[in-house]
């Protein structure tokens, strides 16, 4: 599965995962190429939030991908003081 996220800034970052791969583990491996906080980073794939316990065979419309590859937003939330 190769996703492609769509950064608030307007870049492009690649992520590779197994369809058997949570979003949390799509996260981590995101927040390790941009060295931002884990915890402030959320996934939208359609305008619907990605939840961190969902492995990706839990989204239908990535099953049904023939070329398992999706495009995802990413949002980033406020650094915490």
């Amino acid at each position: 599965l190769r996703i492609i996220c769509q950064m608030p800034d307007g870049s492009m970052q690649e992520v590779a995962c197994n369809m058997g791969h949570d979003v949390m583990y799509a996260k981590g491996q995101l927040s390790r190429k941009t060295e931002i906080d884990f915890g402030r980073l959320k996934l939208f794939m359609g305008g619907k939030l990605m939840f961190d316990p969902l492995s990706f065979n839990d989204f239908p419309d990535i099953v049904n991908s023939p070329t398992k590859e999706i495009q995802v937003q990413v949002t980033v939330d406020p650094e915490q003081a």
